[in-house]
């Protein structure tokens, strides 16, 4: 097996390789060799460092000795280890909005006057800079302070009252087609 992974191609840590890739191939080849009785774990975590040259030896070296005890961590910990690489920015920028919460969604498509997703790179990395730069409390949409001044009356900052307006807009929708819905129920 150690063979068939040098000859594979050992993963170095330059720019142009893809670490997921290398982790693909690498657990094609090592699931084909796993013997009754031995765990999946087992053979992965003993086969991986032959599968690592240069660079990326070196890091997998410097970690304390049975610090890594689980395939899970050591994949996940070797695909943080590099994680730009072969990811392009469009890429990067997606996978930043998509791991934005639902509320942070919205306002993110608020400011950039539609969908943010259907923006060009360009486009975005202006609108978060601005975003970042122009907002000292930009707090990416967690809970924000609310003051009760009179009974049955709240008083919120614009951006909670911003998000109330989209969410109630949508239920006005979601309830106006309601009778449409349930008149088509009832024609089948």
């Amino acid at each position: 097996m150690v063979q068939l992974l040098h000859s594979n191609g050992q993963f170095t840590g330059l720019p142009h390789e893809d670490p997921q890739v290398h982790i693909q191939n690498f657990l094609e080849i090592s699931d084909t060799y796993t013997p009754i009785g031995v765990s999946p774990d087992y053979v992965r975590l003993t086969s991986f460092p032959f599968s690592l040259i240069g660079e990326a030896k070196r890091w997998l070296k410097s970690k304390p000795p049975n610090s890594i005890t689980l395939w899970n961590d050591l994949s996940r910990k070797f695909l943080i280890s590099c994680p730009h690489h072969y990811q392009a920015n469009e890429v990067l920028v997606h996978t930043f909005i998509e791991g934005l919460e639902p509320n942070t969604k919205i306002l993110l498509d608020s400011a950039a006057g539609g969908q943010a997703l259907e923006k060009t790179y360009d486009e975005l990395y202006t609108l978060l800079n601005r975003i970042s730069q122009g907002n000292s409390e930009w707090n990416g949409g967690s809970a924000r302070s609310v003051t009760q001044k009179q009974v049955g009356m709240l008083e919120v900052d614009a951006v909670t009252a911003l998000t109330t307006q989209i969410y109630g807009a949508k239920y006005v929708e979601a309830v106006s087609m309601w009778p449409n819905i349930v008149e088509k129920i009832q024609n089948q």
